[in-house]
């Protein structure tokens, strides 16, 4: 990661580099290192949809709620990909431990396409409200649907321990 600091500082003007420098630290983990070059793109008044959904993740995986409310509120009114908003939104909840505000989400969440982040997020959801087993079986189909994705490993381990102790 230390080569994408490097090209964000010499290609500080650069929008595209600053975005792109942007996804590559957020694919890391390293969200709140991404928000800055996210920002610039923004302050450059350059940012599309996908640079403001980014950005939204960014905020909540950084409990920045404030801010992820007003890049929330400018996709409600201009953003088409709904899907990857209430995605964002529907974690910040579950952080913030709103679980009645998260399952009304999720019934609006009715059509959305399955896919692994959004089927780990219903585990979570399925956790919160102690339902072990089915939180299991969606972390399962989670790292199925993608065995790349760290955060549905961790929480299939966890599920998977917590079993173990409770034999």
């Amino acid at each position: 990661l230390d080569y994408v600091n490097k090209a964000l500082r010499y290609n500080g003007g650069n929008v595209q580099a600053l975005a792109l420098g942007g996804d590559i630290l957020r694919r890391n983990g390293s969200y709140s290192k991404a928000i800055e070059p996210y920002e610039k793109v923004v302050r450059a008044k350059r940012a599309d949809e996908r640079v403001l959904l980014s950005l939204a993740e960014c905020y909540c995986r950084v409990n920045n709620y404030k801010l992820l409310e007003q890049v929330s509120s400018l996709l409600h009114e201009q953003g088409r990909d709904k899907e990857a908003l209430q995605k964002i939104e529907l974690r910040a909840l579950i952080q913030q431990k709103r679980m009645e505000d998260a399952e009304k989400l999720l019934k609006q969440m009715n059509g959305v396409k399955e896919d692994s982040e959004f089927v780990l997020l219903r585990a979570l959801c399925e956790l919160a409200a102690g339902r072990r087993a089915t939180a299991t079986e969606m972390a399962q189909k989670a790292v199925e649907l993608d065995p790349k994705n760290r955060e549905a490993i961790e929480l299939q381990r966890f599920l998977s321990k917590e079993m173990e102790i409770r034999k």
